[in-house]
């Protein structure tokens, strides 16, 4: 389904041509699109729908082109035979003005308008239509449309989704899906790509939210983007909005200036796309002490066909732990019943000093007691005590995270656990 895809956004998406120093990305959306990418932020202005257009930028005019113009691209490539599978979303940033009474002429029924007549063939609009497609309906649903006992189709495919990033200051409207409503989004810019912050919630955005978006990308662009797009990069961050956001990988990536190398498509940030396409969201225990203690690194691990069955872990002196070293069993898919009788960890607690990290740690195994503390140094057993984190698991551990801190190791760890 929708909620369980990877999909890779441009940001700023059109922004390719004007002012050097300031484009967001290289390519047009043709390219885009023909590279893998399947979501396009869009910053979108206008009064009606005749003067729809996107811009970069209130007082920016070089950055603005006609809506109608990256519209019927997007519209023409989703057409051709080849490309009938797939599904492409796009996130308004809208500074459009609402309907103020029903049924009203204004920009934003005018950009809704324009979706029906340029992508008619495979958009439904409306609030109500899009979200209930997008969690009832398979993607294979999505692109064939609905048949009924003869194969006739009776609902076209649904393969174009049109989200505003809030409402209109006018008010509540109902003709597109709003993304604060439905992604569990991180904030953006710089600190999107700060380890310390990057999995940090986007404001007015709600971690309960059903589907997940992640940012990843500058306040402005670099000129190239080969370091921020590196694909391990963002599957580092990948794996640690994991942990952040519920066990959920994010449903969209979103990035400056997607680039690779010549004509190989499979080069550059769609690697991570691809990997990430792999995985199935989990179950985590979360951090615990994010609040409380800094972060200047990620280390984790993720073997969804395993289960922890050890652990060990580094120490230094003045920073207790700083590194946490798992031993995975790798699980056998055509016996899943085999691990009722298998021993593997179900529970782990750590000891933080406030301001500095962990600094002991203990595991237990399935059906026994807890083990010995790891370390020398200080030990807890108060289960009410604020610096005493307990990690339990209903099912096999299959990931560990630990947010590290320069000078003080491990500052917060978090578990990950088949659903």
């Amino acid at each position: 389904m929708y909620k369980d895809q990877r999909w890779l956004v441009a940001h700023n998406a059109w922004n390719t041509n004007q002012w050097p120093d300031y484009n967001n990305q290289m390519k047009t959306i043709t390219e885009l699109l023909d590279y893998g990418v399947r979501g396009f932020a869009l910053d979108i202005y206008g009064s009606e729908e005749n003067s729809l257009h996107l811009q970069h930028g209130h007082a920016n005019d070089a950055t603005s082109i006609k809506w109608s113009i990256i519209a019927n691209e997007i519209a023409t490539w989703m057409n051709k035979s080849v490309n009938k599978n797939e599904v492409v979303s796009l996130f308004f940033e809208s500074y459009l003005k609402g309907p103020k009474t029903p049924g009203e002429q204004t920009a934003l029924t005018g950009l809704q308008n324009s979706l029906v007549t340029i992508c008619g063939n495979f958009y439904i609009p409306g609030k109500t239509a899009q979200l209930d497609a997008l969690n009832t309906k398979t993607l294979q649903q999505l692109v064939d449309g609905e048949k009924d006992s003869s194969g006739i189709v009776i609902t076209k495919p649904q393969r174009l989704f049109a989200f505003l990033e809030k409402e209109p200051d006018e008010g509540t409207q109902d003709l597109f899906p709003v993304m604060i409503g439905v992604f569990a989004e991180n904030d953006y810019g710089d600190p999107s790509l700060k380890m310390g912050k990057w999995v940090n919630l986007r404001d007015n955005s709600s971690y309960t939210n059903g589907f997940t978006f992640m940012n990843h990308f500058g306040n402005r662009p670099t000129g190239s983007e080969w370091n921020r797009n590196n694909p391990e990069l963002i599957e580092k961050h990948a794996n640690a909005f994991v942990y952040a956001y519920g066990g959920r990988y994010p449903n969209f990536i979103s990035l400056d200036k997607i680039n690779w190398k010549d004509n190989d498509l499979t080069t550059g940030p769609i690697i991570a796309i691809n990997n990430l396409q792999q995985l199935a969201d989990v179950l985590t225990s979360g951090f615990k002490w994010d609040d409380r203690n800094g972060c200047d690194n990620y280390e984790y691990s993720m073997i969804p066909d395993g289960m922890l069955t050890s652990l060990s872990v580094e120490t230094a002196k003045g920073k207790g732990i700083v590194k946490i070293i798992p031993v995975f069993a790798m699980l056998d898919p055509l016996t899943p019943n085999a691990i009722d009788n298998l021993s593997y960890i179900d529970a782990i607690q750590l000891v933080n000093v406030a301001k500095h990290g962990a600094v002991n740690l203990r595991y237990r195994i399935k059906g026994g007691n807890w083990g010995n503390w790891l370390t020398p140094f200080e030990q807890l057993t108060d289960p009410n005590d604020a610096n005493l984190a307990t990690h339990e698991a209903s099912s096999p551990i299959v990931g560990i995270c630990a947010r590290l801190g320069d000078g003080y190791g491990v500052t917060d760890f978090a578990i990950a656990f088949k659903k």
